[in-house]
């Protein structure tokens, strides 16, 4: 949380962060029961390399945001991060029983956009000119994706 390349496109990276305000952050967040954090592990290796955040939950409509962080840069476009939102949007769906989840990534993040689309999430809207990025206003694409079991109730 203290490299400002990892935090470029996240909405973290006003900074800087310690063990103690991130502790705080999490405690008070999960204290509502409305959202849900979990780290990112390589299997092979145990390294923690990032964390994806759930939530808030909107329980009347089951649905929820998600975002995802990469922190160790040389495990990034190595499909950890699809493989992070698919089984965390798997969760969501088989475990937590919600209808949809949904995420928002600026449009010049690339990665995220496909890491996202490969893990079944669609583009649903794009929001031009919506966030300051590196002193420039750039788009912010949105991005859902609907339970499959409740997939017929869409159309």
């Amino acid at each position: 949380m203290h490299d400002p390349e990892v935090l470029r496109f996240t909405e973290s990276r006003a900074g800087p962060y310690g063990v103690d305000s991130l502790t705080a952050y999490i405690a008070e967040k999960t204290a509502d029961g409305r959202h849900l954090f979990l780290a990112i592990i390589v299997r092979a290796t145990g390294a923690h390399i990032g964390n994806v955040k759930v939530g808030p939950v909107d329980r009347y409509h089951r649905l929820a945001d998600l975002g995802i962080i990469i922190g160790e840069k040389d495990h990034w476009g190595r499909g950890f991060a699809t493989e992070a939102i698919a089984l965390t949007t798997a969760h969501c769906f088989d475990r937590l029983g919600l209808h949809k989840i949904t995420a928002g990534c600026y449009a010049v993040n690339r990665g995220a956009v496909r890491a996202f689309e490969k893990a079944g999430f669609e583009i649903e809207g794009w929001r031009r000119n919506h966030c300051l990025y590196d002193g420039a206003y750039v788009d912010l694409i949105q991005l859902g994706r609907v339970n499959p079991a409740h997939d017929g109730a869409r159309r």
